[in-house]
């Protein structure tokens, strides 16, 4: 009889340490979750998340998957509608002035050149080609807030468009890799709470 006593109450024990431990792994869980949502705040906002991220990764089981946005953590990155005023106010015109043709140099060839001009714009119709449809294209996309569109239609560009632009593509780079990091550190642990 004590025996059984004792197996019963084995059993019980192993019975409560398997309820705590199922509790701390959804309280782990959702923890995550947290840390995950506040995390993808302050990165749609725009603002500096260090310590945020730093609280995601004490929490998270897989805290290497998160090292890419520690390049970005300490300043932040730029939300679609800076990057879309950044484009507007100065970049698209910094790449149309990048990709216009250099004027000839002696006076025939200009004046020839300027018939011409007069000509293709007379006969223009529709939407505009080659470079200029890339920066229609990504003007078209941070009007949709579409960064990963808008990174598809940069690198259309011309070299000489990219290197006009460059500075305010390593900014768009930043806002797609934060943007598509966290869509799938969110979800992830999103899901994971839910299916517990």
């Amino acid at each position: 009889e004590v025996a059984s006593t004792v197996d019963s109450r084995s059993a019980t024990l192993a019975e409560l340490q398997k309820r705590v431990a199922a509790e701390n792994g959804l309280d782990r869980k959702a923890a995550q979750a947290v840390a995950a949502a506040a995390l993808k705040s302050d990165i749609d906002r725009g603002q500096p998340f260090a310590a945020a991220l730093a609280n995601l990764r004490a929490v998270s089981s897989d805290p290497a998957a998160l090292e890419p946005l520690a390049a970005y953590a300490e300043k932040g990155v730029p939300t679609i509608a800076q990057l879309r005023q950044q484009f507007d106010a100065s970049v698209s015109g910094a790449i149309t002035a990048a990709l216009a043709p250099k004027p000839p140099e002696d006076i025939r060839s200009r004046l020839l050149q300027g018939v011409k001009g007069l000509v293709k714009s007379n006969q223009a119709s529709g939407a505009p080609d080659g470079p200029m449809a890339s920066v229609n294209a990504i003007s078209a996309a941070m009007s949709a807030n579409d960064a990963s569109a808008a990174q598809a239609a940069w690198q259309e560009l011309p070299e000489a468009g990219q290197q006009a632009s460059s500075t305010w593509h390593d900014d768009l780079s930043a806002r797609t890799t934060a943007e598509t990091l966290i869509a799938k550190t969110v979800s992830a642990y999103l899901l994971d709470t839910a299916s517990q």
